[in-house]
């Protein structure tokens, strides 16, 4: 009788630990499932209900359930991203989702290994601030030079490159912020001009400078402040792409117009001409995993936009289904 019940209690033991191991794996893959993964040139469809698209590993895309957020931002390296959803902002880190406090802000960028996020607070001015995600915590910038326009990106995990002015010692130029030490520094001076663009791309920051009366001259600058200078021929750019050590940028050289140009060792190689006849500058650029240029473009003024995307010579729309695209900011 004694055997039995040790039988049957260990049996009863058993089926206890089978139950709390497939509930575990069940969790497990749930939690997988939920969990929002996008690749390089996904984008959002405004027209319908902010659906995501995102390209696979066939190079086609294929709509992604983000559960009614609408992302701008997604970092790869950790799968923060930032996104809008019931008429506020927040932030998912960690699987969490964040609420930023603010009924308007502007600017958002997340640092490129997901632990920060940097934002404009738009109240009666615009108030730098980032939000350190680890301990869930605003802070506001404790910077001396003031920024100019929205000319800021990140240029490290950890620290902040900006386009702004001392007024104390007046300086004018490029400034780099410790979000860790709280400390400013100025990498590069500007005496006899003005920045019209700034962007994180690679390991520096690529700035397009205009000297008053001379030229415009397109440099990379690194985090240290050295600089190589690309292009003089760059009159503006409204986005910047590197790809395989080639720079692609939207927007205008000398004596053309607003196009696409690759720019390969200081050589400017016009992309685009008359297909699509319309370029949406505004929405900037993205770049698929297969290393395609994606751009915003329509057959014509007043018909609807469409993602198109450039390689190895061609153009090709990428669907005539999707309008009114605008890419999401992956890094």
């Amino acid at each position: 009788m004694a055997k039995r019940k040790c039988k049957r209690l260990m049996i009863l033991i058993q089926l206890m630990i089978t139950t709390v191991f497939f509930l575990g794996c069940k969790k497990e893959s749930i939690e997988e499932i939920s969990k929002i993964n996008l690749n390089k040139g996904a984008f959002v469809d405004e027209s319908t209900n902010y659906e995501t698209f995102n390209f696979n590993s066939e190079n086609t895309y294929e709509e992604v359930d983000t559960e009614g957020k609408v992302i701008t931002n997604f970092n790869m390296e950790s799968n923060t991203y930032t996104f809008y959803k019931d008429n506020s902002f927040y932030v998912n880190y960690n699987s969490k989702d964040i609420k930023i406090e603010h009924n308007k802000i502007a600017s958002l960028k997340v640092s490129p290994e997901g632990n920060y996020v940097f934002y404009f607070i738009n109240d009666e001015y615009l108030e730098p601030a980032i939000m350190d995600l680890k301990n869930e915590k605003e802070i506001l910038l404790g910077n001396k030079a003031v920024i100019s326009g929205q000319f800021i990106d990140w240029i490290t995990d950890t620290k902040l490159a900006y386009y702004g002015v001392n007024t104390e010692e007046k300086t004018t130029g490029i400034f780099t912020y410790d979000v860790k030490t709280e400390k400013e520094d100025n990498i590069y001076k500007i005496n006899n001009g003005y920045v019209k663009f700034l962007k994180h791309i690679d390991d520096g920051l690529a700035l397009v400078e205009e000297h008053y009366g001379e030229d415009t001259v397109l440099n990379i600058i690194s985090v240290n402040g050295d600089v190589t200078e690309i292009s003089r021929e760059v009159i503006d750019i409204n986005d910047i792409e590197s790809i395989n050590n080639k720079l692609y940028l939207l927007g205008r050289v000398k004596n053309n117009s607003y196009s696409i140009y690759e720019l390969d060792n200081g050589v400017v190689k016009r992309l685009l001409f008359d297909f699509p006849s319309v370029l949406y500058a505004e929405k900037g650029l993205s770049v698929n995993e297969a290393g395609e240029i994606l751009f915003v473009g329509s057959a014509s003024n007043g018909q609807p936009d469409h993602v198109y995307k450039y390689s190895d010579g061609t153009v090709v729309l990428v669907s005539s289904d999707i309008t009114n695209c605008n890419f999401i900011n992956i890094n």
